[in-house]
């Protein structure tokens, strides 16, 4: 499947070629994520449910999922054989 992109304007900054992730599973329902917040910020659509399902969505992402770290103390709410770790660990 070829990957989509989306197009839009956030106060006042034109966004291009923003991927989509999980297209066509959630009832149209999407979500806008920046990661990073500085001046090359990734932005990512995805469609999900609630923005929890997005999260989770993010996290399974081959592509993107590694933009999402999981601190130490919250390990517990995740199961051993759930985990996937990447090049630091």
């Amino acid at each position: 499947m070829s990957e989509i992109k989306a197009s839009g304007n956030l106060h006042g900054h034109d966004l291009t070629d923003i991927p989509v992730l999980n297209p066509g599973d959630w009832f149209g329902k999407t979500w806008l994520i920046e990661i990073g917040g500085s001046y090359s910020s990734l932005y990512l659509i995805i469609e999900a449910n609630s923005m929890s399902d997005a999260i989770d969505e993010l996290a399974d992402s081959e592509k993107h999922g590694h933009h999402i770290v999981v601190e130490d103390e919250y390990l517990g709410d995740y199961p051993e054989e759930d985990r996937h770790y990447g090049h630091s660990g």
